[in-house]
């Protein structure tokens, strides 16, 4: 058997020799919890924890984060769905994860730990507008990011794997509050008519109750900006030419961005576009 048990009865009513209602009150044996999915969530608590192992038997379970009781969702040998509490964690912290079943004596505890982090504070995008195509690298600064295999991204409501990375040199300026970032691929416009934006949020652990922040940067999609008249129309090689252009779509550039704009003397069927390499603090 894989389990000891006793039980508590009214009677054998049927006097068949089986109680008519008992309750189970034993302690199961080979009952074990082999890993957690995610094993990490923020202090904030809410993170869904999927907890996988072997022999879940009894009544309804019941999950607990170190000392603090937690509700406990679906059960389905061999899993149990846990959702972390708030836990009073201003650093990273390892706590244990354990299960119980009710009627069943005794608590059950993984195998491995759980990880509680702060919660990251995100400081803005860069670039944060991009071609209606899409397929920019969008980068995504923060105070607090942690380089975890499981980051996702969302930018509007596509979500995407992120790669963790340092803040380049070249923009820690902008940042002076950031520490770290995360790259995302900025999909195809999902918003019309451009130009148009949608938030952009990050997932430490890729769970869906997780990205932050709850005021988000924006991320803005517009169509090319042809240069179509240009005077003067040459210079010397060394550069520092004064360069007027006329140009159409100006309006595709989102108000408050207009300083933003710098030009790209790239010849594609002998148009010349404006590029926005723009970025935005947060």
């Amino acid at each position: 058997a894989n389990y000891k048990w006793k039980v508590s009865s009214s009677g054998d009513a049927a006097g068949d020799g089986v109680p008519s209602a008992g309750i189970l009150i034993g302690a199961l044996a080979n009952t074990e919890l082999f890993f957690l999915l995610p094993s990490h969530g923020h202090s904030k608590g809410g993170t869904l924890v999927t907890v996988f192992g072997n022999n879940f038997k009894g009544g309804e379970p019941r999950c607990r984060f170190g000392d603090r009781a937690s509700t406990a969702g679906q059960f389905d040998d061999p899993m149990v769905l846990c959702t972390s509490p708030a836990g009073p964690f201003d650093t990273f912290t390892n706590i244990d994860l354990a299960v119980s079943f009710q009627g069943v004596s005794g608590w059950f505890n993984a195998s491995s730990l759980f990880e509680y982090y702060p919660p990251p504070k995100v400081r803005g995008v860069s670039p944060n507008i991009g071609l209606r195509a899409g397929g920019a690298s969008v980068t995504v600064f923060a105070q607090g990011f942690y380089d975890k295999p499981e980051i996702k991204c969302r930018i509007g409501e596509v979500v995407s794997d992120g790669i963790y990375t340092h803040i380049p040199e070249s923009v820690v300026h902008r940042f002076p509050n950031a520490d770290s970032a995360v790259v995302c691929m900025a999909p195809a416009a999902l918003c019309t008519p451009l130009p148009c934006s949608v938030p952009v949020k990050v997932s430490i652990n890729g769970r869906e109750e997780e990205f932050h922040p709850d005021d988000p940067p924006q991320f803005y999609w517009h169509d090319p900006i042809a240069a179509v008249g240009m005077e003067p129309t040459a210079g010397p090689a060394s550069g520092g030419t004064l360069v007027d252009l006329t140009v159409r779509e100006i309006d595709q550039i989102p108000l408050g961005l207009s300083n933003l704009v710098s030009c790209s003397f790239t010849s594609n069927n002998d148009d010349f576009y404006i590029i926005l390499p723009a970025f935005q603090t947060g």
